[in-house]
């Protein structure tokens, strides 16, 4: 009997291409997205939001921002979105969003204040 590790080579290629396609996330998942200013109201760039210790983005130079595969969440266990901040600010209060399937959950926008 010959071992079958070819295919699982190939079922563990296609779920690892799943994962890494953002057009496979569909069904449990949404999107967050705002925009990062200073308090001067300019756009702040290469700000880290991390949503639930886990999901990464980075703003651009306009100070936006989108994160994309956010697990879907409720009322009762909402998504935190908090933000590290670039050298010279010091990172805002974290926020509570709730998530919904196949939208987005729009303006979760930071301002930050010199360090």
């Amino acid at each position: 009997m010959r071992p079958c590790g070819g295919l699982a080579v190939v079922a563990a290629a296609c779920v690892l291409a799943a994962c890494s396609n953002p057009a496979a996330m569909v069904g449990n998942y949404g999107t967050i997205s705002g925009r990062i200013t200073n308090t001067a109201g300019q756009p702040v760039a290469n700000a880290t939001i991390v949503v639930d210790s886990v999901i990464q983005a980075t703003s651009g130079a306009d100070g936006s921002y989108v994160v994309t595969g956010v697990p879907v969440t409720d009322q009762l266990s909402p998504a935190t979105v908090s933000v590290n901040p670039p050298p010279g600010y010091a990172p805002p209060p974290q926020q509570t969003v709730q998530v919904k399937a196949n939208q987005t959950t729009a303006n979760v926008n930071f301002v930050l204040s010199p360090a």
